[in-house]
C-alpha cells in the first residue's frame, strides 16, 4: 500500500508538472499571439501607408501627364497644316540641335506669311523689312492672349 500511495503522489506530482507545463505554454502561446496580432496590425498600417503613397505618386503622375499633354507641341508641316487663318509659331528645325530660326505668323491662303510685304521695323540708323527666308518644318499654335480687364 505504501507504494500504492508513492506511487499516486508520484503520478500526482507527473500531473501537476504536466498542468503546469501546460499553462506556462498556454501563456506562452497567449503571449505569441498577441505579439503576432500586434505585428499584423502594424503590417496592416504600413501596407495602408504605402498605398496611400502609391496613389498620390499614381495621381501626381496622372497630372503631369495630362498638363504634358496640354503643352502645345511642334507640328510637323509634313503631318499637319494649321487651320486657315490662324496665328501660330513657325519655326525651321535643324538636324543637329541648334537653335531654330522662329517667326510669329499668319497661316492663309496655305502660306505661313508675317505679312505680304514683310514687317517693317526701324531704330535709330535707319529702317529694315523682315520677311521669313527660311523654309518653315514646323508650326505650334500661339498660346491664347489674356484677357485684358
Amino acid at each position: 500500500m505504501k507504494d500504492n500511495i508513492k506511487a499516486l503522489v508520484a503520478n500526482d506530482k507527473r500531473i501537476f508538472d504536466l498542468e503546469h507545463q501546460v499553462k506556462q505554454r498556454g501563456l506562452a502561446i497567449a503571449l505569441a499571439q498577441e505579439w503576432i496580432a500586434e505585428k499584423d496590425k502594424r503590417i496592416a498600417e504600413l501596407e495602408k501607408y504605402n498605398l496611400d503613397l502609391a496613389n498620390e505618386s499614381c495621381a501626381k503622375s496622372e497630372r503631369i501627364a495630362e498638363l504634358e499633354q496640354a503643352q502645345p507641341k511642334w507640328i510637323s508641316v509634313d503631318d499637319e497644316l494649321p487651320k486657315e487663318d490662324s496665328l501660330v509659331v513657325a519655326a525651321h528645325m535643324y538636324k543637329f540641335g541648334t537653335c531654330p530660326d522662329v517667326a510669329c505668323c499668319n497661316f492663309y491662303s496655305g502660306k505661313f506669311s508675317i505679312a505680304d510685304d514683310g514687317l517693317d521695323a526701324s531704330n535709330y540708323d535707319g529702317g529694315a523689312v523682315i520677311k521669313i527666308d527660311f523654309v518653315i518644318t514646323h508650326w505650334t499654335p500661339l498660346l491664347r492672349t489674356p484677357e485684358v480687364k
